[in-house]
């Protein structure tokens, strides 16, 4: 099956869906932030091509899928459609890779169906529900103006950490993701308002059984670090890692990504000038480029086969 964009009905809605559509091949479901879109995966397709299959849709109200004139998209709703859309699909034995409003997303699903999941990265998110009431003015201020100006600003000052937005060699791509940001349509509010009046999601963590590997940065203001601890309340073969790093969002296009074949490991979880990982029974600490990252992993013990 060729590499493929299509719209896909599901539910009342079409979502855009980019699936590499190797047939055979392991499984990467990608759930994309708020603010960014499937694109925010185009690093990832050449680093795992031949290994595995990317499939990147995009939510409802966001994207290229479809609008919605309502006042509020929840987290549930996203949920449903992308268990109805693995559906329609027939995906299974999937591994989940999930960002930021992904994660919300992701934990839903997989805990409504864990016997989908093998494995699941999610980076600078939580389960817990959110606290910045301020967000809500925001998301109003948005839907009226777009984001321009001090909007835009704030919404960038969320998406990226200080130190990426400083540092030269980064330059391209957070003009690039400005420029989209700036792109946004003032119809993303029923989207913006779900994020940022979602209820939490503790409670379900204990029927998720897969590996997770949590990275949460210590410049995410939005989720910092503490927030993702809150998700390691769950079971023993649950068990979830923190990796900090000195970013907000991960960009998952911007660095070079490395497979090892004699581990069968998890595609490398890539942020900019950092790079993880995660394999078989071991565990890895290491210090990143100019020490501004320290990542632990540590593979579940429980978790013996990499098939």
């Amino acid at each position: 099956m060729p590499h493929t964009q299509q719209v896909v009905a599901v539910r009342d809605t079409h979502l855009f869906v980019d699936d590499t559509g190797e047939e055979g091949l392991p499984i990467i479901l990608c759930l994309h932030s708020l603010f960014l879109d499937s694109r925010m995966f185009d690093g990832l397709i050449d680093a795992v091509r031949g290994e595995f299959r990317v499939v990147r849709p995009e939510f409802r109200g966001q994207g290229r899928s479809d609008l919605h004139d309502v006042d509020v998209i929840t987290m549930d709703d996203d949920a449903e459609d992308i268990l109805a859309l693995i559906e329609v699909m027939g995906l299974k034995d999937i591994n989940m890779l999930v960002q930021s409003m992904g994660g919300d997303v992701g934990v839903r699903v997989a805990a409504r169906r864990p016997e989908l999941f093998r494995k699941i990265v999610m980076a600078g998110s939580s389960a817990r529900g959110e606290t910045h009431k301020e967000y809500v003015t925001w998301t109003d201020r948005a839907s009226v103006h777009g984001f321009v100006g001090d909007i835009l600003e704030e919404t960038l000052g969320v998406m990226f950490g200080e130190t990426i937005r400083n540092d030269p060699e980064r330059t391209d791509i957070v003009a690039l993701w400005t420029d989209r940001i700036n792109a946004l349509p003032r119809s993303l509010r029923p989207a913006m308002l779900g994020v940022m009046t979602r209820e939490g999601a503790l409670d379900l963590l204990p029927s998720i059984t897969c590996p997770v590997l949590i990275v949460s940065g210590v410049e995410d203001h939005a989720r910092p670090p503490g927030v993702g601890q809150r998700s390691r309340r769950c079971p023993p073969r649950q068990r979830t890692r923190r990796s900090r790093r000195r970013r907000s969002q991960p960009d998952l296009g911007s660095t070079k990504h490395r497979l090892s074949k004699d581990h069968r490991l998890l595609p490398i979880l890539s942020c900019p000038g950092t790079q993880f990982a995660e394999g078989r029974n071991y565990s890895i600490e290491r210090n990143i480029r100019r020490g501004t990252l320290r990542a632990k992993l540590i593979c579940n013990p429980g978790w013996s086969r990499a098939e």
